[in-house]
Formats: structure tokens, C-alpha cells, sequence
């Protein structure tokens, strides 16, 4: 079975420390021109399918662009029971609540010169234009999300899709 949400193909991204979405041009007649322009800064795209038995997410990167890209997951809600009150917000610090996704979990491929992925960790090395895969498989995290620790930005867009077997 395959489950998507409805913007799954072009995902927000959340400047570390806001609750403001950049949201993405997903209307633009040129693919290449979807997405979210990032700057110098940490990001969050937050998958929405982690409750799947299998995660893939692709990203694709303008030439500018020079980040350090890890996957984070985390077992705590974003709000407590009563429904209000904010607990592990998707834009939060990494540390405490969220943790970084060892290879164990799954695997990543890059492409473009100067763009590389080893385990989960994805280099956009900033001098072309890249595209990464990320494969995530028997993971049992209640939320996921990319990080993009930029030191130079530019035009990035993310997308995810999860299945599971057919019940």
C-alpha cells in the first residue's frame, strides 16, 4: 500500500527555532524551480510517513549549494495529551528530543560532482547541482525529519513517500 500526504512530493521547511513554514512554489511550471530557497542557516523538512514500514525520500539541490544532510527521528509527540500544549516542536534544536539516524537504518546515495552520502550523512558539496536518496527501512520512530545545516544556500526541494504491506 502507498501512502502519501497531500504536499508529499514538495515538502515545507522550518528555519531552525520558527514555527513559520517556508513553504514551497509548488505550482511553478519548471520542476527545477520547486521547492524552498534556503539560506545560511539549520532546516528541518519533517516527513510525514513515519509510520510506515518503509520511508524513501529524495532531495534534489541548486549548484550553490553547501550543506551537511542527516536524518533525525524522535518518539516524542509534537504536543502533550492535552492536545495544546507544545512538546518536541518539528523546528526544535537537535539534541535532548531528536537524534540522529545511524546507517543501521537505512541507507543514501548522492549525486553531482562534489555532492557525497556515506551511511545516512549527505554532503551537497556546493559546486553542483545534486540529488540524494534516502532509503529508511524497519524503523520504528514515531516522527522523522531531514536536516540541512547550510552554509550556503539556495533552491532545495524534498519529498517523501512511505508503504507498508497491504493489510
Amino acid at each position: 500500500m502507498n501512502v502519501q500526504n497531500t504536499y508529499s512530493d514538495n515538502l515545507a521547511a522550518y528555519l531552525e527555532g520558527s514555527a513559520t513554514p517556508l513553504v514551497p512554489d509548488r505550482n511553478n511550471a519548471t520542476a527545477q524551480n520547486r521547492g524552498v530557497t534556503l539560506g545560511a542557516g539549520t532546516y528541518y523538512f519533517v516527513i510525514d510517513v513515519a509510520d510506515e514500514e518503509i520511508v524513501h525520500i529524495t532531495m534534489r539541490w541548486a549548484a550553490a549549494v553547501a550543506a551537511a544532510i542527516t536524518i533525525e527521528t524522535t518518539d516524542y509527540n509534537a504536543v502533550l495529551r492535552d492536545g495544546s500544549t507544545l512538546d518536541v516542536t518539528d523546528y526544535q534544536a537537535s539534541g535532548q528530543d531528536w537524534d540522529v539516524e545511524a546507517s543501521g537504518a537505512g541507507y543514501a546515495t548522492a549525486t553531482g560532482t562534489g555532492n557525497s552520502a556515506t551511511g545516512l550523512a549527505i554532503t551537497a558539496g556546493g559546486t553542483n547541482a545534486g540529488k540524494a536518496r534516502v532509503n529508511l527501512t524497519n524503523l520504528g520512530a514515531r516522527r522523522i525529519r531531514v536536516k540541512v545545516v547550510a552554509s550556503v544556500g539556495g533552491l532545495m526541494r524534498v519529498a517523501c513517500n512511505g508503504k507498508r504491506e497491504a493489510v
